[in-house]
């Protein structure tokens, strides 16, 4: 696993391939990635497979052929859900981060007002010290989600650029087709 490769929002599949099928595909990347969101494509219109992918995860479903104005609204639907999850995240994010502030800003006060006993041992009032430390740390850390948290509206953009499907595909092939060569796999493509 390497993590310096970015993991991708959204998984593109057709359903059947060589070695492996979608589903299986999703369930492996599911494992890890349980935020990737998936669109499966099939020639089979197969109404089990439809109920087992979207019960599996799969997000959305195209049936071949379909249009690029299909994939694309796919596409933007999937970007509307993503774009959900992460406002929420971050919202309970600064929840939860406020929520700890409160909690540790309590316990800062309680272990200044022991700091400030005149009877308290040395090994207590070293106690107390660590618990002042350690506590203001953590609250320098909160601060610091706090305000990542405040910057932002809870709206993420995405980068849309237009592209062309039959490009892409072209592309695609193009990066495939030794690997394909090297096993005596034929690839052709007909983009109308």
């Amino acid at each position: 696993e390497n993590r310096s490769i970015p993991v991708p929002d959204l998984i593109i599949t057709d359903q059947n391939m060589s070695g492996i099928n979608g589903l299986d595909l999703l369930a492996n990347l599911k494992k890890k990635y349980p935020e990737i969101s998936m669109i499966l494509m099939t020639g089979f219109g197969d109404k089990d497979l439809v109920v087992k992918s979207l019960k599996g995860g799969v997000e959305d479903y195209l049936d071949k052929p379909f249009s690029s104005d299909d994939l694309v609204s796919a596409i933007h639907r999937i970007e509307e859900k993503i774009l959900t999850r992460r406002t929420h995240f971050k919202e309970y994010f600064r929840d939860l981060s406020h929520e700890l502030k409160n909690r540790l800003t309590g316990i800062m006060g309680n272990a200044y007002l022991m700091s400030e006993e005149e009877n308290l041992s040395l090994s207590a009032t070293g106690m107390v010290d660590t618990i002042l430390d350690e506590s203001q740390k953590l609250n320098q850390l909160m601060e610091s989600y706090l305000s990542e948290a405040a910057q932002g509206t809870g709206i993420y953009k995405i980068n849309k650029s237009v592209f062309s499907l039959g490009e892409l595909i072209k592309d695609t092939v193009n990066l495939l087709q030794p690997n394909a060569m090297s096993q005596s796999v034929r690839i052709e493509t007909r983009i109308e």
